[in-house]
């Protein structure tokens, strides 16, 4: 039986929020997906809006990328993570 995604809802939409709007701020992510755009591969992050209710963003980062990519593998949601710009790279801490 094929996995639904908690994400399905948000396929044909207009592009989510990139990270700048959370940049160094420690936010609560309850989960992600990975998924292929037109330009490669990009993640779509779930995090825990101030207001309690779901936010949505996507990175198509490497590292951002790499580090959801174990996370997703390992469960490991929901998590706290901060995300901080390195030059044009973005990196999970």
């Amino acid at each position: 039986m094929e996995r639904l995604s908690r994400f399905a809802h948000l396929q044909g939409q207009p592009r989510r929020p990139t990270l700048d709007k959370i940049e160094g701020v420690e936010v609560v992510v309850r989960g992600a997906e990975m998924t292929e755009g037109r330009m490669g591969p990009y993640v779509i992050i779930e995090i825990e809006g101030e207001d309690g209710e779901p936010e949505f963003y996507q990175c198509s980062g490497k590292f951002v990328i790499d580090a959801f990519e174990e996370a997703i593998a390992s469960d490991a949601f929901p998590c706290k993570a901060c995300f901080i710009r390195s030059g044009k790279a973005w990196i999970v801490t």
